[in-house]
């Protein structure tokens, strides 16, 4: 989802993309649609933006339960995998509700944080929250886990995949749940306005020792 016509010519390039890899049938560029209709039709939200500050679109998915994949850029790392959260008990009865297990029963993550630019650590962090894979993983053991667990698909039919997805579904959305309530927790209004304001003053520091001339010219 998003605008088709903002940016034509990138518009025409993902739909190059599409076709030049056979995925018509499995990707469509929907333009503009409602948050509150798309996100809760979803099972995972994707935010692979170059830059951030505090990203709308996270804390929109996180009022929509819907667990996320997301660049390491702006606040989105505090926003999927903030510090000081508690760790959740496993056996408290508010995590089995939301399917948390020993394995997975860390309560300040919840989602996917991966490198900009890198389409196969997205697909590597899409794969391991639709299978259940331990959140906490470095980049490189997240792709030596979900190549080692994907071995097991090697002439599966579509519809064991399909069906071990609607498995892992109930612990997905439970990770959802807990996404939410941190977010509700954490991000007032004002609160959203302040981290915003504080990366882009972060950001703009970080340009100016990179390049001192940018704001002696301020």
């Amino acid at each position: 989802y998003g605008s088709v016509d903002k940016d034509r010519a990138y518009t025409a390039e993902c739909r190059g993309a599409i076709s030049s890899l056979g995925l018509e049938g499995c990707v469509e560029l929907c333009g503009l649609g409602a948050p509150q209709k798309v996100l809760g039709q979803s099972w995972i939200f994707l935010n692979t933006s170059k830059s951030e500050g505090l990203p709308l679109a996270l804390l929109e998915s996180a009022c929509a339960g819907v667990p996320c994949v997301a660049t390491d850029v702006g606040a989105s790392r505090e926003v999927l995998q903030p510090n000081g959260e508690a760790t959740a008990d496993p056996n408290s009865p508010e995590s089995r509700a939301d399917g948390v297990t020993a394995k997975q029963g860390d309560a300040s993550i919840f989602g996917m944080i991966v490198p900009p630019a890198s389409p196969a650590a997205v697909a590597y962090a899409v794969y391991a929250l639709l299978h259940g894979i331990d959140l906490s993983l470095t980049p490189f053991d997240l792709a030596d886990a979900v190549v080692q667990h994907s071995k097991q698909w090697v002439g599966a039919r579509a519809e064991d995949v399909i069906r071990a997805h609607q498995l892992a579904f109930p612990a997905l959305a439970g990770l959802g749940r807990r996404y939410r309530r941190s977010a509700l927790r954490r991000y007032s209004f004002e609160n959203y306005l302040r981290w915003h304001q504080q990366q882009i003053f972060i950001g703009d520091a970080i340009s100016a020792r990179r390049d001192p001339t940018r704001a002696e010219g301020k």
